[in-house]
């Protein structure tokens, strides 16, 4: 006769994970071992689930790693929507950078994600350096910045290009200059030095009008 085998009539059934669940998955081996130990096999491994369960939900690799990038511009985006609004009333309309208010706003808010997520930093960083891209961040809100700029550039009186052509020159500038000072603050942070953001924002309310030689507020 066959062993009968009893169980607990509370045991909870098994249950496929979510797709939420994969994808917070596929994050922690990011963070944890790098872009190139993700895989379909090895998210696999971590969750018990076989190839052929996981291409259910992601067709490719190509679109596993889109879906984890667009999970961290998703958080990035809300994080520059509410870091504005908590700092809408830092400029009055008489300070020389009260056109540039939005943008330094984006410029703050892109440095304080990073610092207080520098395991992300790190991992896009390693990305970048792994297909040879310069100052690769997708979570750059590229299309955003070029809003915001646009705007300040109606406003300044000391505008040399056309706007459109002017706003998309600047927020490169503006995307590089940003990365360089995020790279700085995560220097610091292996150093465990604190950080002087005073100084940093200081250099984001620069880094606005800096491009422009003929902009008034710069220092002769």
């Amino acid at each position: 006769m066959d062993k009968i085998i009893a169980t607990s009539p509370t045991d909870p059934p098994y249950e496929r994970p979510s797709v939420t669940r994969m994808l917070d998955m596929a994050e922690t081996i990011v963070v944890r071992d790098g872009w190139k130990a993700l895989s379909v096999r090895s998210l696999g491994k971590e969750l018990g689930l076989s190839g052929p369960a996981l291409y259910k939900h992601f067709h490719n690799m190509d679109e596993l790693v889109d879906r984890v990038v667009q999970r961290i511009f998703a958080r990035f985006m809300e994080y520059i929507v509410q870091y504005k609004i908590r700092t809408r009333e830092a400029f009055t309309p008489d300070s020389p950078f009260s056109q540039w208010a939005e943008v330094i706003a984006d410029g703050e808010a892109y440095l304080s994600f990073w610092a207080e997520n520098p395991q992300w930093f790190d991992a896009f960083q390693s990305r970048a350096l792994e297909h040879d891209l310069l100052a690769f961040d997708p979570t750059i809100p590229a299309d955003i910045v070029e809003t915001d700029v646009h705007a300040a550039l109606e406003h300044s009186p000391a505008q040399a290009m056309p706007p459109l052509c002017a706003a998309q020159a600047v927020a490169w500038y503006l995307s590089t200059t940003w990365f360089a000072l995020a790279s700085s603050i995560r220097a610091e942070q292996h150093r465990g030095a604190p950080i002087a953001w005073d100084r940093y924002h200081a250099a984001i309310a620069a880094s606005c009008t800096s491009w422009n030689p003929r902009n008034p507020h710069l220092s002769p």
